[in-house]
């Protein structure tokens, strides 16, 4: 008896979640959730659907013939849901291809507060920009991608030290991105600057 009760409890819970989960990811609301009690999801949460997946495949095909070099990494001034370096990091999995380009793209310091001065980026051969700059935050929260990202497309400052290669990209949203080479060491001068702004 006791058995059948826990069966049934948990059949019940198991049903439960799936009417609360289908809400999430229908293009319609379900019925069941107008009701006046709010016991069910009811906004849609569609899965992002990306139509620049070629494009990404593009970016990550370009870094696997730049970074011939084992020695050479790739680090991505960028933080939104276009672009940001976890995107390209993952992006084999959906792609079947670019595992070993993957790991050589460095991972991105993107909140100010949380991972401070951005330090793999000074040891990146190839920097990955998106203009307009993209950040998920506030800009005054991620200056660690806004200035150096803007140094680096005006090529003033610590950007000097970076010549941009005859690549571009576009992303969804109209987000081009370059790549930029690492062609000479960032001047003291200009690591001193980047520091008092970051």
């Amino acid at each position: 008896e006791a058995k059948k009760i826990k069966i049934i409890a948990a059949c019940s819970l198991v049903f439960i979640f799936i009417l609360n989960f289908i809400p999430s990811f229908s293009r319609e609301t379900p019925w069941y959730a107008k009701m006046p009690i709010p016991v069910f999801a009811d906004a849609g949460h569609l899965p992002l659907v990306r139509n620049d997946i070629k494009e990404i495949d593009r970016i990550l095909s370009v870094l696997e013939e730049l970074l011939a070099d084992p020695d050479h990494r790739a680090y991505v001034l960028a933080s939104s849901q276009i672009l940001n370096s976890s995107i390209l990091i993952s992006a084999h999995y959906s792609l079947n291809r670019h595992r070993d380009i993957s790991r050589r793209i460095l991972r991105t310091n993107d909140v100010d507060k949380r991972d401070g001065f951005p330090q793999k980026f000074l040891t990146a051969k190839y920097v990955v920009v998106a203009d307009p700059i993209q950040f998920h935050l506030n800009p005054q929260d991620q200056r660690v991608i806004g200035i150096p990202a803007g140094l680096v497309l005006r090529e003033e400052g610590i950007g000097a030290s970076f010549s941009k290669l005859p690549y571009e990209f576009n992303l969804d949203k109209n987000v081009k991105v370059y790549i930029y080479k690492k062609i000479k060491p960032f001047a003291d001068s200009d690591l001193e600057a980047l520091s008092r702004f970051l």
